[in-house]
């Protein structure tokens, strides 16, 4: 018996994506070979997705935190900044 890992290898080499193919997402996301995309069989498909086609992985989103002031720890005792 093939495990999903074996399947999903096998069924993605056969398709012999380039990287400059505009449709390699979509023959990814046809290709797949389990019924519904969830579960296990999902999360081993996209990994090796990943490990075959590397460069079909998302881009990182940059962080929308850059640049803005720090939040005061509510949880943390305040120092006393004053003079007495």
């Amino acid at each position: 018996m093939n495990s999903w890992r074996d399947v999903a290898n096998k069924v993605l080499v056969g398709l012999r994506l380039e990287p400059c193919d505009p449709d390699a997402k979509q023959k990814v996301f046809d290709a797949y070979p389990f019924g519904m995309r969830k579960y296990h069989p999902y999360k081993i498909w996209l990994s090796e997705v990943h490990k075959v086609y590397p460069w079909l992985r998302p881009k990182k989103v940059k962080s929308f935190t850059r640049g803005m002031p720090e939040q005061p720890n509510l949880f943390k005792p305040q120092q006393d900044k004053g003079g007495k």
